[in-house]
């Protein structure tokens, strides 16, 4: 039997209520844009000095880490990471400076544990399942969007222990946590995956706590979390990353792949066309991975971790015959292994792609709100024309950490295109309307005459 060791994302977002209480952040933020545009303008120099110049970039992190410190409500924001959790989530936001240039993502650590989970005392061959994991906690300040990331960190599993370890989120089951205070060492093993998560391992927290799923374990954690009005959290863990670090890649591996990425069970059952289906669309770019998407969830496998190696060491010594300007950025490659997909840069991209199908989620369904449909009540069908634009808004203006095709297995593309089809139906309806009503009120003014 095939073990595989790797790192699992899972994702749990929430929608922040208006924009009154970050109106003080934008207002700052605007402040900082103008004034980065009136230097370059007073030096008649390019506006690329805003993605380019070291100095830029740290003011407006200066300005992002200001809302760090305000839903950092545990106390372990640092500054060395200044405004992200991890060392490893900084570089793959600063790696791609267009994008990072508009970002207004902001992250800190919540907690740092370990994860047991007790096998029914029924089954005498097994004991327990344990994974490493850490709970992050991210608010996107341009669509309002605020969501609980759980990272772990898994060895020598099997298909069918990853299945269940998954499972433990889908199904909440019971689990034991045991928490660890947060060191705040900027430190990371580059090769090691024995030190995972050393940037902010720490010693135990208290005793071990039995909890009636980690949901529970997040909604405690919540309840902390008071700073701007929120929706109700998605708890239930539609998204999710996994990153597979074996070495070897095999079309024969196809079921296990299957079942490790949507944690189907009755995976060895699978019919050959699905995983053709499935395994047909390769998205990564390079031979070294390969990342495919089945729904919301997605897998990134290792396929030679030596070619990978050498790819990034190509990347690392060509930029090094860059001669930039001392004052530009000097970008840092991504080492560890930590999270799922950071080395590729996938963590931006697919948080994008969570937030924006939830969005989308929250207007076509009643899942996690309620819709009102109505072509009678003018309050109904211009709330929701308002509903419809915001994402619209949000696609067109900040497309930063745009990743298409992955958009694209998130079906995002296409419920865009239906979105974009009932908000023009939804104009032209409240201009008949007016139309109507104003008919209406100088057929009433004529006859009071």
């Amino acid at each position: 039997m095939i073990k595989y060791t790797g790192n699992i994302s899972i994702y749990f977002p929430c929608q922040l209520e208006g924009n009154r209480q970050l109106k003080w952040f934008h207002d700052r933020w605007n402040r900082c844009r103008e004034r980065q545009l009136y230097d370059i303008h007073l030096r008649k120099a390019s506006r690329t000095d805003m993605m380019d110049l070291e100095v830029f970039r740290d003011e407006k992190e200066i300005v992002l880490q200001s809302l760090q410190y305000k839903i950092d409500v545990f106390g372990n924001a640092n500054d060395k990471k200044s405004p992200y959790a991890l060392e490893c989530i900084k570089k793959a936001y600063q790696r791609n400076r267009e994008d990072n240039l508009l970002s207004k993502n902001t992250n800190v650590v919540i907690s740092r544990f370990t994860l047991i989970y007790d096998y029914p005392k029924s089954l005498i061959c097994c004991s327990s399942l344990e994974a490493e994991g850490t709970l992050i906690y991210n608010v996107n300040a341009d669509n309002n969007i605020a969501t609980y990331i759980v990272l772990l960190h898994f060895e020598d599993m099997s298909v069918e222990e990853i299945i269940l370890l998954k499972h433990i989120f889908y199904k909440r089951l019971r689990v034991k946590i045991q928490e660890y205070e947060i060191n705040n060492n900027s430190a990371c093993f580059t090769e090691s995956l024995k030190g995972v998560f050393n940037c902010i391992n720490g010693k135990k927290v208290g005793e071990l706590k039995s909890y009636v799923s980690f949901q529970e374990f997040i909604a405690q954690k919540d309840i902390c979390q008071r700073y701007a009005k929120r929706g109700d959290v998605d708890y239930r863990a539609r998204y999710s990353l996994v990153e597979l670090d074996n070495d070897f890649f095999s079309k024969q591996l196809y079921k296990d792949y299957y079942g490790i990425m949507c944690a189907d069970e009755g995976y060895t059952y699978c019919s050959e066309g699905k995983l053709e289906k499935d395994f047909f669309h390769n998205l990564s770019m390079r031979e070294s991975y390969a990342y495919y998407q089945c729904g919301l969830n997605g897998l990134l496998i290792n396929k030679n971790r030596n070619v990978r190696s050498l790819c990034k060491t190509h990347q690392k010594l060509f930029e090094e015959k860059f001669n930039e300007d001392v004052s530009h950025i000097k970008t840092e490659h991504i080492c560890n292994r930590c999270v799922a997909g950071i080395q590729e840069e996938f963590f931006p991209s697919f948080l994008k792609a969570v937030e924006l199908h939830f969005l989308i989620n929250n207007v076509r369904t009643n899942e996690t709100e309620a819709n009102d449909k109505s072509y009678m009540n003018p309050f109904i069908f211009i709330r929701r024309s308002i509903k419809l634009w915001n994402i619209l808004y949000e696609l067109d203006i900040n497309s930063y950490h745009i990743h298409k095709k992955m958009f694209e297995a998130f079906g995002i593309q296409d419920n865009i295109s239906q979105i974009k089809e009932e908000y023009k139906s939804l104009l032209q309806h409240a201009m008949s309307y007016v139309v109507v009503v104003f008919t209406l009120v100088q057929v009433i003014i004529a006859i009071l005459k």
